[in-house]
């Protein structure tokens, strides 16, 4: 058995906007991280293609005073203008993630801006995805106690034979 990696540090040289590691499980398979250092709905747009992401993880957020008043996970609020394009475009930042989910991907959320139906364990269709509880995470310390493990899953997928 392969000893568990030292935590990387992430710290990075100023200017730096992305940072990536790569660790090794215990059978010795990798696992790659990206952690970027921007505004997040831009490497959002500009970064990631269609199924690329397989984990996105959205916790410790709000939208007062010092939040990012960023809605990942939600289609009821968080609306912004997509200004990556030559016309900006109102759009919902969980239709752009959906996109940019791989069939399959995790994502980790503490309830924190997100459409309501995040906040239950309870399967629910939203932005071309059906979104699966999978558990919850107890050791996260937040004032919600709990974040919570979702599957995303293509409707367009179940559909194919």
């Amino acid at each position: 058995m392969n000893p568990i990696p030292q935590t990387p540090s992430f710290a990075s040289p100023p200017g730096t906007k992305r940072v990536q590691y790569l660790v090794r499980r215990a059978d010795d398979s990798p696992i790659h991280a990206d952690f970027w250092r921007d505004y997040a709905e831009v490497v959002l747009l500009q970064e990631f293609g269609p199924g690329e992401i397989s984990c996105f993880m959205h916790i410790g957020d709000s939208p007062g005073e010092g939040g990012s008043n960023l809605w990942f996970l939600s289609r009821v609020r968080g609306g912004f203008y997509d200004l990556t394009e030559s016309t900006p475009r109102p759009a919902w930042l969980l239709d752009e993630l959906a996109e940019r989910l791989a069939d399959g991907a995790i994502v980790i959320t503490d309830g924190s801006n997100v459409e309501p139906a995040f906040t239950k364990d309870q399967p629910f269709e939203a932005s071309g995805m059906r979104w699966e509880p999978l558990g919850v995470v107890t050791t996260y310390e937040r004032h919600r106690g709990v974040a919570r493990v979702w599957r995303a899953r293509s409707r367009s997928k179940e559909r194919s034979p």
